[in-house]
């Protein structure tokens, strides 16, 4: 995706990209784009199935459940109502710990389904009010600034 390679700050490209590599059998590559999309700006959904991705590759690289667990944890305290990452939480903490079949646990853990653009438009939408309401802040106190100084 084109998105990632010129190195897009949003969360929505790297998110699609890391599911789509979970699903496509590599989770290496899908922890390492879920890692990219920790760190770009998103909403707490999205962010909530970065952590819920990170948690499944790890799962499928036979990780210790610690940390596992601890993506799930992240991802459900991000977003409280969401059952499959409750479901997934519960099927991580079953898993044995020193299985490294990655392919048995992929099968046993729901995959996130498709993102629909409404997501993307709500987020990206969202991304612009903020950047709005921060410049509307700056150009304000810089004419308080420039009244006092009058």
């Amino acid at each position: 995706m084109s998105a990632v390679r010129v190195g897009v700050t949003a969360i929505w490209p790297y998110l699609l990209l890391a599911q789509n590599a979970l699903q496509c059998g590599s989770p290496a590559e899908a922890l390492r784009l879920a890692l990219v999309a920790e760190h770009q700006p998103g909403s707490a959904s999205a962010r909530a199935q970065v952590y819920e991705t990170i948690g499944m590759a790890l799962a499928e690289l036979g990780q210790p459940q610690e940390r596992m667990l601890e993506n799930f944890d992240k991802a459900i305290a991000l977003d409280p109502k969401n059952d499959r990452i409750r479901e997934n939480r519960d099927i991580a903490a079953t898993l044995p710990s020193q299985s490294r079949s990655g392919r048995a646990r992929r099968l046993r853990l729901r995959p996130a389904p498709p993102l629909k653009a409404e997501g993307f438009r709500r987020d990206r939408g969202d991304q612009i009010n903020n950047y709005m309401k921060l410049l509307n802040e700056q150009r304000r106190n810089r004419m308080s600034s420039r009244l006092v100084e009058v």
